[in-house]
């Protein structure tokens, strides 16, 4: 009798353990949760619904901008449409998971759905903690909507972070001022001074007189002179 009710309190408790396990609060974790790295590394974005269906899911990923830039975001299988945008200058990662138009009517139940692959790379040395922003009972933010009911059912304290070691990332290189090298003298420029000239060694010019005529006018002139003056001792005599 005691052994039946041995084995009845085993059974008894292993069934709860499993509903509890299938039952898990709706929450979001990354994968993997820790590790070193120096080059780029990639990171899983999770969802685990507890054993509910759900239609969409929003991730809002918090990592530290000086340590880590996320390159680039490639969807998983959980859902057929991933929306993201990246604010590296921000050190936000925001995401939105659904199904298309035409699987409008489908959803995702189970505890370990892959939403996306997120690529980093390191900028520094440090730890780097990425964290899901989660506020319960609000929209704007990290959540799980319930198919049927569209209501939020994630459950934030149950999220699972990460946090990594970050060794040897390139750092942006110092920029080096060249100057210009300014032209200079070897020597100063000597003044010239103007010596002055005394007047002894300056030669006046011979003044030219005007020419006032040819040399036979010259003659023309004499002649009637001589002839005038011969004229006169005639009428004297």
């Amino acid at each position: 009798m005691k052994k039946i009710l041995f084995f009845s309190f085993l059974f008894f408790f292993f069934l709860l353990s499993k509903n509890n396990s299938f039952a898990a609060d709706p929450h979001l974790f990354l994968s993997p949760t820790s590790g070193n790295y120096s080059q780029n590394f990639e990171i899983e974005i999770r969802i685990n619904t507890g054993g509910q269906a759900a239609g969409t899911a929003d991730v809002l990923l918090l990592f530290p901008e000086n340590l880590l830039k996320a390159e680039r975001v490639t969807k998983g299988t959980a859902f057929s449409e991933v929306f993201s945008l990246i604010k590296n200058d921000e050190g936000k990662l925001i995401l939105g998971a659904y199904f298309s138009q035409n699987e409008a009517g489908n959803s995702y139940n189970g505890n370990n759905g892959l939403i996306a692959t997120v690529t980093f790379s390191p900028l520094g040395t440090g730890t780097a903690n990425i964290n899901f922003f989660c506020s319960q009972n609000s929209t704007a933010d990290s959540n799980i909507v319930e198919k049927s009911s569209t209501r939020d059912i994630i459950v934030c304290s149950a999220n699972i972070n990460g946090s990594y070691v970050i060794n040897g990332g390139t750092s942006l290189p110092t920029p080096t001022l060249t100057l210009t090298p300014t032209p200079s003298f070897t020597s100063e420029p000597t003044e010239v001074t103007p010596t002055p000239t005394s007047e002894s060694s300056i030669s006046s010019p011979t003044p030219t007189l005007p020419v006032t005529g040819g040399v036979l006018q010259t003659f023309s002139f004499l002649g009637v002179g001589i002839l005038i003056l011969l004229t006169g001792l005639v009428l004297a005599f």
